[in-house]
This record gives structure tokens, C-alpha cells and sequence, in this order.
């Protein structure tokens, strides 16, 4: 079916948590609130009844009603967080609504000069090349200094990449110790690749998450180092990230799940040197240990048997 802009949704994300600059959807530029500019565009591409304000802050809510925006409920606390993923809460809203759309228009309040006619160009794409999905770039002529950095021999690098084929995921990740490095980082790496083997091996129909993440916890710990909880393996699938959470530590407060046949699981302990707390810098998108200290990674893809798992992202090295 033809997309239009009758029968997409349009969803504004503007949390009301921001870290760098505070409050930043609502802050002034050039003497207009940041999220009035995308509002204002929003207005005059979509329907009304099609455009939804999420957010965690009724103050945030409010300032669709100068253009005719209602939006009936906040965003929930667990999907405003620095750790939220954009894709939970775009299924969250669609959850919510009784109308059946075609496509969903996602746009940042933070690409406030975007216009009318960009968003009906991503439309036209759609439409023409039959594509699942159009998303706006601008092409940096020289590498961006922000982006860059140098690996150097003695360091612990953290590779995680993702595949799609076929309409499927997979989601897989090593830790490389670049050149001679310390015995510790060595340590820390191997600790992680055991940690992921060990809850592999508990991965059965009929055992629970609960007896993957014991085993993992266990060799972790064992070895004086400790598991980010911030962060979980997941489901994958039509999706790359999907339900249940599959956690790497004992914990009553995440569904305990049955392991069935044919599921299809991301699992991925991320083991610290220090104390298992982490921070994300300004770029929203960087994690580091709060303490600074090494951490490491690894993650495989697979899918549940009755007596066992397959890997679907096993490599030679």
C-alpha cells in the first residue's frame, strides 16, 4: 500500500531527562522552544490525530496545544531513561492507539530545521524504492574529529556489530586485545568469553533464564570481576532487540523465563574489571565504566534446541 501522511503515525520523542543540556527540548533557539520548531512541521505535513507527543513530562505534553497536538498519556518511566531504547517506546504508542497506520515518522526535536517537503521526499523514496525504511544523513567530507580514534597496541577494543538479511537479525561481539596488553585485560576478556560459554551451556528447552545468568554470575565472580546490570542479552528476531531480557545476574526483578524450542536468543554478559556501574557521556551513545577501569564483552546469537542451542554467529577465531 501507498504511504501518505494520513496514514502515518508521527511520533515526537522529547524526554524530559536530558544529561548535556537540561530540559533541552523546551529550551529557547533564537527565542523559540527547541520542540516547536519540529511541532510546527509536524503540523503542516500530518493530520493532527496523527501526531503524538512522547514524553515523560506533562510540561513537555503541554506544548503540542498551541498546534492542535493532544497526546492522552506520558511516556512510562522505564522507557525514559538514559538507557531506553528509541524502539520500545515507538511500540509502547503503537500499543496504545486503536487506528492501524502504515508507517511511523519519527522526528527528533533536536533536527529542528527540517522542512516539509524533506519529509514528504522521505516518503516519495519509500514509495518508490518499496523500502522498509528512510532515514536523513549529511555527508561529512573529512572524517569527524569527534568520531575518530586510534587504536593503539596494549588496548582492549570492544567490536559489536549486527547483521540483517532476509528480514531477520543477528547481533554478535568480541573483545580484541590489541598487541601485548596487560595480563589483567587479558584476564577480563578471557573471564567474558568463559562467562558467555558457561551460560551457553545451561541453554536448553526447559531451563529457565534464571539458571543461564546463575552460571554466568558465578564465573564472573569467581574471578574477582563483576556483571553490568544496566545492560542485558535479548531476543532477536523481526527485530534486533525483542523480549525477554536475558540477564546476566541473579535477579527477582526481570521475568524468569522458560526456555521453549525455536527461540531465538542475543546472549552477551559484559564483565568489568571494577564494580559492575556504568555512566553514558554526553554523546548519549558512549558507555563507560563509572570508574574508569577496563570492561569487556562477548555475545553470540542463537537459537534454543530441546537438548541444546545453535549458534548462528559461531566464527573461526
Amino acid at each position: 500500500m501507498k504511504i501518505t501522511p494520513e496514514n502515518i503515525l508521527c511520533i515526537v520523542p522529547a524526554r524530559s531527562g536530558s544529561k548535556g543540556i537540561k530540559n533541552k527540548n523546551i529550551k529557547k533557539l533564537a527565542g523559540i522552544p527547541l520542540i516547536n520548531y519540529t511541532l510546527e512541521t509536524a503540523s503542516k505535513t500530518f493530520p493532527k490525530e496523527n501526531i503524538i507527543i512522547s514524553s515523560d513530562s506533562k510540561e513537555i505534553i503541554k506544548m503540542g496545544e498551541p498546534f492542535e497536538i493532544k497526546t492522552p498519556f506520558l511516556r512510562p518511566k522505564k522507557l525514559a531513561s538514559d538507557y531506553s531504547k528509541t524502539i520500545f517506546t515507538v511500540l509502547d504508542i503503537i500499543n496504545r492507539l486503536e487506528n492501524n497506520y502504515e508507517a511511523v515518522c519519527l522526528l527528533q526535536p533536536t533536527s529542528p530545521f527540517r522542512s516539509k517537503d524533506d519529509i514528504m521526499n522521505c516518503i516519495s523514496i519509500i514509495n518508490k524504492n518499496r523500502c522498509d525504511s528512510v532515514v536523513s544523513v549529511n555527508k561529512i567530507e573529512e572524517p569527524h574529529p569527534k568520531k575518530m580514534k586510534k587504536i593503539k597496541n596494549g588496548i582492549l577494543v570492544k567490536i559489536d556489530t549486527g547483521a540483517f538479511l532476509n528480514g531477520f537479525h543477528g547481533d554478535s561481539c568480541i573483545s580484541i586485545c590489541v598487541g601485548e596488553v596487560s595480563s589483567k585485560a587479558q584476564n577480563l576478556s578471557d573471564v567474558a568469553h568463559k562467562a558467555l560459554y558457561a551460560g551457553l551451556s545451561k541453554i536448553k528447552a526447559g531451563n529457565t533464564l534464571l539458571d543461564v545468568a546463575g552460571e554466568i554470575e558465578d564465573i564472573v565472580k569467581k574471578n574477582g570481576f563483576s556483571v553490568v546490570e544496566d545492560y542485558t542479552g535479548h531476543g532477536v528476531g523481526r527485530n534486533l532487540h525483542e523480549e525477554p531480557s536475558v540477564f546476566n545476574f541473579r535477579t527477582k526483578e526481570l521475568p524468569n523465563v522458560v526456555l521453549r524450542e525455536g527461540m531465538t536468543l542475543a546472549v552477551e554478559p559484559i564483565v568489568n574489571e571494577g564494580t559492575k556501574f556504568c555512566k553514558t557521556l554526553n554523546d548519549r551513545w558512549t558507555v563507560i565504566t563509572k570508574d574508569g577501569k577496563l570492561s569487556a564483552q562477548w555475545e553470540h546469537t542463537i537459537v534454543v534446541l530441546k537438548d541444546g542451542i545453535e549458534i548462528l554467529t559461531d566464527r573461526d577465531f
